[in-house]
């Protein structure tokens, strides 16, 4: 009848419209490269490709920038250690254990020992025993200072008995607790052996004088 004829045509309709209905897989994936410059104009597309040119050429000048800097800092580096290593004076850095932690080619050959033998050694087993007393009471008092004031002290080299160094030092760091030391060592055996030698002949001009009064 009509009614069934109607319901037919109504069936017919819904399944036309459920197949020109995109499956919901097909609507999940939208192009997403093609909705990001779909809007743009040519125009804008070249403005967006010059602005990525500029931002390339400014990292290459930062990258350029760092490598420098690096090469003067290489450079400041080792300059620093030629001066440090062939300074005309010996440099030790010694810990609060009395550890040798650093020293310069030029301490180490005062020593008469190779920097690599003298390093991590207590810095003790380099000076002779009878002033290693001395010594002790100079690391001390130099770890005490709070002023920023330098002490100084005189030993004999026990590789080389005759050798006599002025050690003069200062903390290297400050704050509650032991601090390691820079000690700076000049080698002064010329200047003693000059003195003793002045020593020795006001010696034998005041005894010649006394000879001579006592004559008279």
């Amino acid at each position: 009848g009509p009614q069934a004829a109607t319901g037919g045509r109504n069936h017919i309709m819904k399944a036309k419209r459920a197949g020109k209905r995109p499956s919901a897989a097909r609507r999940k994936r939208p192009a997403r490269s093609h909705r990001r410059t779909r809007g743009r104009s040519p125009a804008g597309m070249q403005k967006l490709l010059h602005e990525l040119q500029v931002h390339s050429e400014e990292i290459t000048v930062q990258n350029e920038q760092l490598v420098k800097a690096q090469a003067e800092l290489e450079h400041a580096r080792d300059r620093y250690a030629d001066l440090y290593d062939f300074a005309p004076v010996g440099y030790v850095s010694i810990d609060a254990r009395g550890t040798t932690c650093d020293i310069n080619l030029t301490g180490a050959a005062q020593l008469g020992r190779p920097r690599s033998f003298v390093l991590r050694m207590p810095f003790s087993t380099m000076i002779v025993p009878p002033h290693l007393e001395r010594l002790r009471e100079f690391l001390a008092a130099t770890r005490q200072q709070v002023d920023g004031g330098v002490l100084s002290t005189e030993v004999s080299v026990r590789r080389h008995p005759e050798r006599i160094l002025r050690l003069v030092a200062r903390p290297l760091t400050s704050g509650p607790g032991p601090s390691e030391i820079l000690v700076a060592m000049l080698d002064v055996t010329e200047e003693r052996r000059l003195e003793g030698e002045r020593v020795a002949a006001l010696q034998r001009e005041q005894q010649r004088a006394a000879e001579l009064a006592r004559e008279v």
